[in-house]
């Protein structure tokens, strides 16, 4: 009976030493489940930060052309209020006499070649203008073939760089 009592102790410590593995393997188990769980949120998250860094960047921009339009449209306006010529006997034009119009902006070429940069876009401003920006093809043809061989654009270098006047880069070449 010795033997058969060392034998019952023997196997009472065997089972309680293989039911407390499942315990410590489970414990590992929901361990990893949960740092799977932490880095599929902090996955998540760093995307879900990318997408909001991408949009802030295109309301950027946004806010950026909204704040040209509206420039522009200011421009225009003081334009219009400060001209003489716009409305004279109750008919309204787009653009002065003398003035051309095309892509909905007035433009005046002056023949004469004695002002440098900085006179000739003064000379501008003091009229509500300024020098010309072009945004495209067809409108630096337009200029080309309405004005004399020497004009001054509304392009100056900055640190080397060609900077349009309204804070846009050259993108024409």
């Amino acid at each position: 009976e010795g033997s058969g009592k060392c034998k019952d102790a023997w196997i009472r410590r065997e089972k309680r030493r293989l039911f407390s593995f499942p315990s410590a393997a489970a414990g590992v188990g929901v361990t990893f489940v949960l740092q799977a769980v932490s880095i599929s949120i902090i996955t998540w998250s760093c995307l879900e930060i990318k997408k909001q860094k991408a949009r802030v960047s295109r309301l950027e921009l946004a806010s950026e052309r909204t704040c040209r339009e509206k420039e522009k449209l200011n421009q225009k306006l003081r334009f219009i209020l400060t001209s003489t010529n716009f409305c004279p006997v109750g008919e309204c034009r787009l653009c002065p006499d003398g003035w051309f119009w095309f892509q909905e902006k007035c433009y005046w070429f002056r023949n004469d070649t004695e002002l440098n940069w900085e006179e000739s876009r003064r000379f501008c401003q003091n009229r509500s203008a300024d020098l010309v920006v072009i945004n495209n093809p067809e409108q630096q043809a337009f200029i080309s073939n309405l004005s004399s061989s020497f004009y001054w654009l509304g392009l100056q270098n900055i640190d080397s760089s060609w900077v349009w006047i309204d804070g846009c880069r050259d993108t024409l070449g």
